[in-house]
């Protein structure tokens, strides 16, 4: 008997569905637009800050290039005054013996401390942390280095793993000299986002930028002003970040960041409650409307079971179950054309700006969209089949003539 009506009910959907057609189209266009304005907005706030998640929250980069030097001891004071050391960098040096004329090889060197095993670069907007691709990510000896992938790959025809490279630093003269490295690894970033281009085009020439991670016993104790800046773990960062900026010098904190995320994602959520509310609101009203006009193309119908005597539970059940069939098969729908619609917004962002666009798809938001989607549809979906339920036979005549 069951089987009997949930056939029934199949055959009702077929032949009713010209009458279910702008009801469609309207739960999938509205449904389809909250759930890709949900995605966005997750994935938006999640590629702004997914580079910080795996850095400690203490980690603080300190730029100490291009200002008033005066301040430099009290400065050092109050990085060796309770922080550890993570790297400390001197910017844009050249690897002549590796360049040519047409191929420069320009980047960082990064002094990294034996104790601190995380291996990041930053921008005063992010940090970006290294991936070890193979070999080694410690830095055990003196003459250790690690080297980027986009270097290696220039290099791999001449270099390995244990190779020994030349590298220029500058003495304690100030002078400029070649010392032997051994490159025990290499990292990457996965080579997405990152702060500046790996291979760029300059007056003709072709110039690889790229970062070198030495060991911190290789700090050039000499002059303090070539140094670009510190990558500092901090004890308390906030403090940290306070008195460095009463000195004159700029930086990018790592607690701070997080803090601005922890803000965006508030924000996100209170954006993403308004939108499901004024969003189901206005999907509410359509279907409310559609369900209406579904309604009175099958005045004839629901009069003619009225007359032969059909139960209003029977009627109820009947409109209940064509309209959850109708809402399974338009979720469907949405899930299918949602989906397709970020990835392909994903595929245009790498091939027109080459940059890797992350969807997110946070549990709670499709949670959410679930719980009160089915809420507004089923709701109609029950003022629908009460409504067809309770029409009297009069009506029924009346609307006819």
């Amino acid at each position: 008997m069951k089987k009997n009506k949930f056939a029934h009910y199949l055959k009702m959907c077929k032949i009713n569905k010209k009458s279910y057609y702008l009801l469609s189209i309207s739960i999938v266009v509205s449904l389809s637009i909250l759930l890709v304005v949900l995605i966005v907005l997750d994935s938006n706030v999640y590629n702004k800050h997914k580079n910080i998640d795996n850095v400690p929250i203490g980690t603080m980069d300190i730029y100490t290039d291009d200002v008033n030097f005066s301040n430099q001891d009290n400065l050092s004071y109050l990085i060796e005054d309770g922080n550890g050391y993570s790297h400390y960098k001197v910017n844009n040096f050249q690897l002549k013996r590796e360049s040519s004329d047409k191929f420069s090889i320009l980047g960082n060197y990064y002094y990294v401390d034996s104790n601190y095993f995380s291996l990041f670069r930053s921008n005063d907007l992010s940090f970006y942390m290294y991936d070890c691709i193979f070999g080694s990510c410690e830095l055990v000896n003196e003459k250790d280095i690690i080297i980027e992938k986009s270097l290696y790959d220039y290099l791999s025809s001449s270099y390995d793993i244990n190779s020994t490279i030349s590298l220029p630093i500058v003495d304690e003269c100030g002078d400029q000299i070649y010392r032997d490295y051994t490159i025990v690894g290499v990292v990457d970033n996965g080579g997405t986002n990152k702060n500046r281009p790996e291979i760029i085009e300059n007056n003709g020439n072709m110039v690889l930028y790229t970062d070198i991670f030495m060991n911190f016993s290789n700090t050039p104790s000499n002059d303090f002003i070539n140094r670009e800046g510190y990558l500092v773990n901090a004890s308390d960062p906030l403090s940290l970040s306070e008195n460095v900026r009463k000195l004159g010098y700029n930086s990018t904190s790592v607690y701070l960041m997080k803090k601005t995320a922890i803000e965006d994602k508030l924000s996100a959520v209170s954006t993403k409650v308004i939108l499901l509310i004024v969003l189901l609101l206005i999907l509410g009203l359509n279907i409310y409307g559609n369900f209406m006009n579904s309604l009175k193309e099958r005045y004839i119908e629901i009069g003619i079971k009225r007359a032969l005597g059909v139960k209003k539970k029977d009627i109820i059940l009947q409109f209940l179950f064509e309209m959850i069939i109708v809402l399974i098969i338009n979720l469907a729908i949405t899930l299918f054309l949602s989906f397709n619609f970020v990835y392909l917004f994903k595929i245009i962002l790498l091939l027109l700006y080459q940059y890797e666009y992350i969807l997110y798809f946070n549990v709670y938001s499709m949670i959410n969209f679930f719980i009160f989607s089915f809420f507004i549809l089923l709701t109609c979906s029950l003022i629908f089949s009460f409504k067809a339920a309770n029409l009297e036979i009069i009506d029924v005549i009346k609307e006819q003539f």
